[in-house]
C-alpha cells in the first residue's frame, strides 16, 4: 500500500475484515450454542475461522508485510512494559465491574466476541482447557489482526491514530456497549505495547495475563470491593498508579535507547496533514458499515433483554 498521494485513500482495506468479524459474530451471538465442552469446541473453531478469515482477506487483498513486523528485536524495559500494561489492564477493568457497572456485572460468566461462558471448573485440566479457548486463542487471534495487521494498515495516521484506530475496531468485537470502554483502553494498552517493544510477544502475554486475572481473580476483587468499598478502590487505585508510573517509565527508557541507537521510528504526520488524514480514514465506507454493525447487534441484543 502506498503512502497517501492526492486523492487516493490509504485506509480503505484496514477496516474491511473488521466488519466480517462483525458479522460472523454477531449471527453466531444469537445462536444457542449449549452447555459443555461442546459450546468451548464452537468458540475455539469460531475464532480460527473468523480470524483466519480476516486475516485471509488481508494478506490477499493488501500484502504480508506486516508481518515480517511482528516480531522484532528484543528491547531492555519490554518485560516491565507487558507486566505493568497487564497490570493496568486489570486495575481499570476491576474498578470498571466493582464500581461502574456493578450489579449488572455477572461474575459466573465470561464473555467472548458477545457469547456467554460458564467459568465455573471443578478441575486444574478444565480450568487449562477454559483458559485456552477462552483467553490463549483470542489473544493470539486478536494480536496478529488487531495490533499486526491494523496498527500496519493505519500507519500512516501516525502513531496516536494508528493505536487509537486500532482499539476502537477492537474494542467493537466486544459486542457491547457496556464493556466497550474497558476493551478501549485494553487495546489502546496492548497497541502502545507494540508500538514501544516492536515485538507481538510481549502484548501477547500482557493479554494472556490479563486473561488468567478476568477468568480466575477478577470476581474475587468484585466481592471485596461490595464489603469494603472504599478500601478497596484506595488500593486499586494506589496499585493501578504503580503500574502506570513504571510502565510510562520503562516506555521513556525505550524511547531513550530508540534515539540513541538511530532507530527509524514510524510514519509522523506531515504538519498540517492531520485533518485530510481524519477525513481519509472517517470517508473509508467500511469504517461506517463496522459502526452500523455494531450498533445494530447491540440494541438487538438490548431489545432482546428490555
Amino acid at each position: 500500500m502506498q503512502e497517501n498521494k492526492g486523492h487516493r485513500n490509504p485506509f480503505l482495506l484496514a477496516p474491511s475484515p473488521v466488519c466480517a468479524i462483525l458479522i460472523f459474530f454477531g449471527v453466531l451471538r444469537f445462536v444457542p450454542l449449549g452447555d459443555g465442552v461442546g459450546s468451548y469446541i464452537i468458540a475455539a473453531a469460531s475464532v480460527l475461522i473468523a480470524f483466519g478469515m480476516a486475516i485471509g482477506l488481508a494478506v490477499y487483498f493488501g500484502s504480508g508485510k506486516w508481518l515480517g513486523r511482528c516480531f522484532g528485536a528484543h528491547k531492555t524495559g519490554s518485560f516491565a512494559i507487558c507486566l505493568s500494561a497487564a497490570v493496568v489492564m486489570m486495575v481499570q477493568s476491576a474498578l470498571f465491574r466493582s464500581f461502574v457497572i456493578g450489579e449488572q456485572y455477572d461474575y459466573r460468566t465470561f464473555s467472548l466476541y458477545g457469547m456467554s461462558f460458564e467459568t465455573a471448573t471443578d478441575s486444574v485440566g478444565a480450568f487449562l482447557w477454559v483458559f485456552a479457548v477462552l483467553a490463549v486463542l483470542p489473544a493470539l487471534a486478536e494480536g496478529f489482526f488487531f495490533r499486526g495487521f491494523l496498527m500496519y494498515e493505519y500507519r500512516y495516521g501516525g502513531v496516536a491514530l494508528s493505536v487509537i484506530m486500532s482499539s476502537f475496531l477492537y474494542a467493537m468485537t466486544g459486542m457491547s456497549l457496556v464493556d466497550f470502554p474497558v476493551y478501549f483502553i485494553n487495546g489502546i494498552l496492548l497497541s502502545v505495547t507494540v508500538f514501544l517493544t516492536g515485538n507481538l510477544f510481549y502484548s501477547i502475554l500482557s493479554h494472556l495475563i490479563y486473561g488468567l486475572f478476568a477468568l480466575s481473580v477478577e470476581k474475587y476483587f468484585f466481592f471485596t470491593a461490595q464489603e469494603t468499598p472504599v478500601l478497596s478502590f484506595l488500593v486499586m487505585a494506589a496499585l493501578g498508579l504503580l503500574a502506570l508510573i513504571c510502565f510510562f517509565g520503562s516506555a521513556e527508557k525505550i524511547l531513550r535507547q530508540r534515539g540513541e541507537c538511530e532507530e527509524r521510528m514510524p510514519v509522523r504526520l506531515k504538519k498540517g496533514r492531520g485533518l485530510v488524514v481524519l477525513i481519509d480514514i472517517f470517508s473509508a465506507p467500511m469504517i461506517w458499515a463496522d459502526i452500523i454493525c455494531f450498533a445494530a447487534i447491540c440494541a438487538i441484543r438490548i431489545f432482546l433483554h428490555a
